[in-house]
């Protein structure tokens, strides 16, 4: 799971890309999580999460 701001939403998908699995799940997070997850690239306050998804 890859946690983002909004402006690295892209990166974050692309960081949990894998070869043999499914396009990840870009979720946004509830209010009360935002504030204890950082963007991966800029340590910002996390909006989204990014789930990689299995075959």
């Amino acid at each position: 799971m890859v946690y983002s701001c909004a402006t690295h939403a892209e990166e974050a998908i692309e960081e949990a890309l894998t070869d043999e699995g499914l396009p990840p799940d870009l979720e946004r997070l509830p209010e009360d999580k935002t504030v204890l997850e950082k963007c991966f690239i800029c340590n910002k306050q996390a909006v989204y999460q990014v789930i990689s998804q299995e075959l």
